[in-house]
């Protein structure tokens, strides 16, 4: 099959997935079960301190995506903390819109002299993937958890991690990437994870009578299904949407409740460093903001 025949079909693929949610979202919303006062209600009724500690999560998860992204670049040229936040929010601004996170490869790689980009590049992909390895890890042990067992959650986590460990060096070899240095990567992914992961957390554990394990393990699950599914940022939170509403049995919530906290959740981890990154773009000076 020719490179433009798998790009046609990945694209085609993904217009599907968003089909199928859009149509079943309307599907959902045109039925005589779902209230959207009931979403209104709960908006509503959300504790004030919840809009400067979600935000404030999301933030942090970003500043930690930064810290890791200077780690990344450190041998190709010395970024300092405050241009690491300004290429990270400027590409999550861009790759907002365009399919597989391109914009993300294009705009990290435009901060760098054209002899760097290849690898910047690679170190790009590098951030990507040590973040899908903690989600896969995490969401086969949420998997595990929530239609099995615990132990065998446990024993998920501990076999996967073994054999990230396990494979590293090969994959670093591959990659021309140290293994230390990966290690690293890693490990600054499982903290972002946490740390935005951490808005489903406790808006679910606030408002689900659900136990935390099986509310941690529902949030790995949709996690791990949304990752899977090709799609675009800006559709995201109908995939998320679409995913989330099968956990509700799991979680004791109605939906309309799910709707909302899906909702919160996508403006806080997507929308917000999207927003952020947006006004750094409309302003012409910030490359020079970036060399002062």
């Amino acid at each position: 099959m020719s490179h433009k025949s798998k790009q046609f079909l990945l694209q085609a693929g993904k217009l599907l997935v968003i089909l199928c949610c859009l149509a079943y979202v309307f599907y959902l919303f045109q039925g005589d079960t779902f209230d959207w006062h009931h979403t209104v209600a709960f908006l509503s009724n959300i504790p004030i301190y919840f809009y400067l500690l979600l935000p404030g999560l999301s933030i942090a998860s970003w500043l930690v995506e930064s810290y890791k992204w200077q780690y990344l670049v450190r041998d190709l040229r010395e970024v300092r903390f405050r241009e690491s936040v300004i290429h990270n929010l400027t590409s999550q601004a861009t790759s907002f819109i365009t399919p597989l996170r391109a914009g993300e490869f294009a705009t990290k790689a435009f901060y760098f002299e054209s002899s760097l980009r290849k690898k910047v590049l690679k170190a790009v992909l590098v951030g990507n993937m040590s973040q899908m390895a903690v989600t896969i890890i995490v969401g086969v042990a949420g998997v595990a958890a929530l239609f099995y067992s615990e132990v065998l959650s446990l024993f998920s986590i501990i076999f996967l991690a073994t054999l990230v460990v396990w494979l590293g060096p090969t994959i670093s070899k591959r990659i021309d990437f140290q293994a230390a240095r990966l290690d690293g990567v890693i490990l600054l992914s499982f903290l972002r994870y946490a740390l935005f992961s951490g808005c489903w957390l406790i808006l679910l554990s606030f408002y689900s009578n659900a136990s935390l394990i099986t509310i941690a393990a529902s949030v790995a699950a949709m996690y791990l299904a949304t990752s899977l599914i090709p799609s675009l940022q800006l559709f995201d939170i109908l995939i998320k949407w679409s995913v989330a509403t099968f956990f509700v049995s799991y979680l004791n919530l109605p939906i309309e409740n799910m709707t909302a906290i899906v909702a919160i959740v996508w403006l806080n981890n997507t929308v917000l460093p999207a927003l952020l990154g947006c006004g750094l773009l409309a302003f012409q000076r910030f490359p020079k903001l970036i060399a002062a």
